[in-house]
């Protein structure tokens, strides 16, 4: 054995040629919750004796666990029954390193659910079915033996001799009746009603039927049935129900897991028996049927269009002249120079003098062919807006200007004429900004702009000429 810390797991120091009594350790199979499987030979003098699985349990303190342990596989060694793996012998040490290890031997199996399906992705459903059948064969005999199995899952379900078979009684336990109290599940595989608070009270037979559940789920779809990233998650969401969609298996699997395994009630799931016969059923039945076509077709690319023309089919073939013509020879047999028939000649395509092209039909003036609406032809459009806003405008922009003036004029210095001529002035200004206004932003065929400047001159006359006469 490999040399370990003293406060290491004794177990992890096993290894090929390590010896655990008359059996010789050849190598590691596989780790469990509890211990380790390997795969050992017995000094023996019988030739050939095949090679034997030892699961090697953590070494446990209680001498009366240990006994517990002997004696919950002393029954199931008694037991023979093709689904269930065989075991053999059951021995505890009492000294050496590994004092206080238990050791099942058991048949060695050629590999394990779980493996299969990491290797190869989720099984037909027809195999899912017979394995399904395989296994609760095994449980029935199992549970009429008065024994609960609690750990089934896709690691413990192993394939040995082409046949399926359950394995791994670690933590079986015996039945009362219809419930027991077991030793402790893996919580991927933990029916609803077992709690943390009820693990270790009494759990219904049927616990097992929902990890067989699960497990031919997973097998069917490569996936666990209840949605979430880890364990817990996942156990929560199966006491609330939470199912996975199973897309990848065929309907009526998922309709027999669900109501025959699935059920969140323990008392309305199967019993062992009746689920090997409706899994045997339903495996015969889809066994005799071809693999379902995906529920979407297929895409098919169109056909290409079809292009009228004549029927090349009904044109006679071309007859080729021979690459190599026919020289003339004389009557001696001498061939005669040929003579190379006239060819046209091709005119040049730079020297080639081509008509002029025809000049393009003349459109009246105005018309939409020629140039769309507001096009710089040097013609402004007519503005459609009514004249008198325009007068309106024009004449409130003057009156506010005049009186602007006026004010500004008023405050002036000097006498009436000064302020008369800086009014005439304010008002000569502003009307030279409104003229420049108007002859830069205002269209000359526009109603309005003519209305306003007409307004705004008349309102400027008027002010100025009653302002010069003394009526202001």
């Amino acid at each position: 054995m490999t040399e370990l810390p003293p406060d290491a797991n004794p177990v992890d120091g096993l290894g090929a040629g390590s010896r655990i009594r008359e059996w010789q350790v050849i190598r590691f199979v596989a780790r469990g919750a509890f211990g380790q499987v390997f795969e050992a030979r017995r000094d023996s003098w019988v030739e050939d004796e095949p090679n034997r699985a030892l699961k090697v349990f953590d070494p446990i303190l209680s001498s009366a666990a240990r006994s517990t342990l002997l004696n919950e596989f002393n029954v199931l060694r008694t037991m023979r029954h093709p689904n269930l793996l065989a075991g053999e012998d059951a021995f505890d040490l009492n000294e050496g390193s590994l004092a206080g290890s238990v050791i099942f031997v058991m048949e060695l199996a050629d590999t394990d659910l779980a493996t299969v399906v990491a290797r190869q992705g989720p099984a037909d459903p027809a195999e899912v079915a017979a394995i399904g059948a395989d296994v609760a064969r095994g449980l029935a005999a199992l549970h009429e033996a008065g024994q609960l199995h609690g750990d089934v899952k896709p690691e413990n379900v192993l394939v040995a001799g082409g046949t399926w078979k359950l394995g791994d009684f670690g933590v079986s336990s015996s039945l009362q009746g219809s419930y027991a109290h077991p030793g402790g599940a893996t919580l991927d595989f933990r029916p609803p009603e077992v709690t943390e608070t009820t693990n270790a009270a009494r759990v219904h037979r049927s616990a097992d039927i929902w990890a067989l559940g699960v497990t031919l789920w997973i097998a069917g779809a490569g996936a666990h049935p209840f949605m979430g990233a880890d364990p817990q998650l996942r156990y929560a969401a199966a006491l609330r129900g939470h199912r996975r969609p199973a897309q990848a298996m065929d309907p009526r699997l998922v309709a027999f897991i669900d109501s025959r395994c699935l059920t969140a009630d323990p008392h309305l799931r199967a019993t062992a028996t009746e689920l090997a016969a409706g899994l045997d059923e339903l495996a015969r039945v889809l066994a005799s049927e071809p693999r379902r076509a995906p529920d979407v077709a297929p895409w098919v690319p169109p056909a290409p269009p079809t292009i009228a023309g004549p029927d090349l089919r009904a044109m006679p073939e071309p007859t080729h002249p021979s690459v190599e013509p026919t020289r003339p020879v004389d009557p001696e047999g001498r061939p005669q120079p040929m003579e190379v028939p006239h060819r046209p000649t091709v005119p040049d395509v730079a020297t080639q003098v081509y008509p002029a092209p025809a000049p393009a039909p003349a459109f009246p003036p105005g018309s939409a062919a020629i140039a769309p609406p507001h096009a710089s032809s040097g013609e402004p459009t007519t503005s459609s807006r009514p004249w008198w806003i325009g007068a309106a405008a024009g004449g409130v922009g003057a009156a506010v200007t005049v009186e602007v003036a006026s004010l500004v004029a008023a405050a002036a210095p000097g006498g009436l004429a000064a302020r008369r001529a800086t009014y005439a002035a304010l008002v000569v200004i502003a009307a030279i900004v409104v003229l420049a206004v108007d002859r830069r932003r205002t269209q000359p065929r526009s109603r309005a702009g003519h209305a306003a400047l007409a307004a705004a001159v008349l309102v400027i006359v008027v002010a100025t000429a009653g302002l010069f006469i003394g009526v202001r």
